[in-house]
């Protein structure tokens, strides 16, 4: 059993085929419910007019001007609160995965709970700890507890790096890698702006990556959600939709301390 919902495990089984890597042992296993976001960047050449050209130019007043696509302003929490994000991500085939976040600082904690219709629609939750220096602590999906630290590898080490970024900054880092669309569009009933990043088969990073849109609230600045496509052969898309339920910045209360510190989930 794997935390990753059934598009991510069939996009790295596609990955695999093409770029086998040794299966990791279970024993340490780091849980990665959402797998690395793809990168994209849009290049732009300035091809500089002849003399000709630029005598045919009409005047500024007889052109049309076309706005630049929007940067959006992201929602910045106080560094003093708890922030707390509950996010809620479908694929097409009834898939489910639910994930609570609570951060603050370096520190974080993160617990996810899924179904799959294909193992039964059983419900899996799994619980995990990062401490200001890196270390997690988690509870898997079987119960088993495991003390995961960066030194151990490098997987460990970037995921312990994404984590105690937290879900805002690390959603903000990959829709900034996508390119902006400037036509007004909605989003979980909100007004929004899109960042697109478009599908690689491989060739411009490690392994294939989906098709993703990141949706930014237009007047808070607060992420909306995501979508994701990633498109196997000519007949067989595979989809997802992440819906972003909840934001709240809550007072570094001993309740709320507790919160971010110790586990929902108890050992087996």
């Amino acid at each position: 059993m794997t935390v990753l919902p059934d598009l991510e495990r069939q996009v790295r089984r596609s990955a695999h085929a093409t770029h086998p890597a040794p299966r990791p042992q279970r024993r340490g296993r780091v849980i990665v419910p959402v797998a690395a976001l793809a990168l994209a960047a849009a290049s732009y050449a300035l091809l500089a007019p002849s003399h000709d050209a630029q005598r045919s130019v009409p005047p500024a007043d007889e052109r049309e001007v076309t706005a630049p696509p929007p940067r959006g302003v992201f929602f910045t929490p106080d560094p003093d609160k708890i922030v707390y994000v509950r996010s809620r991500t479908r694929d097409a085939n009834g898939g489910t995965i639910l994930v609570e976040e609570w951060h603050r600082g370096r520190e974080d904690h993160r617990v996810e709970r899924w179904r799959n219709p294909s193992e039964g629609d059983r419900l899996w939750e799994a619980d995990r700890l990062v401490s200001a220096d890196g270390v997690m602590r988690q509870i898997n999906e079987e119960g088993e507890y495991r003390v995961i630290r960066p030194s151990q590898s490098e997987d460990a080490a970037n995921v312990s790096a994404q984590r105690q970024a937290g879900f805002l900054a690390d959603f903000r880092a990959n829709a900034e890698k996508g390119t902006p669309d400037p036509t007004p569009t909605v989003f979980a009933d909100r007004p929004a702006l899109r960042y697109h990043v478009r599908q690689d088969d491989g060739t411009r990073t490690a392994i294939p990556t989906p098709e993703r849109s990141y949706y930014v609230d237009r007047d808070t600045g607060r992420p909306l959600g995501m979508t994701s496509r990633f498109r196997l052969n000519p007949d067989q898309v595979l989809s997802s939709t992440q819906t972003v339920e909840a934001i709240e910045e809550l007072d570094p209360t001993p309740q709320n301390l507790a919160k971010l510190r110790e586990f929902v989930l108890e050992r087996r």
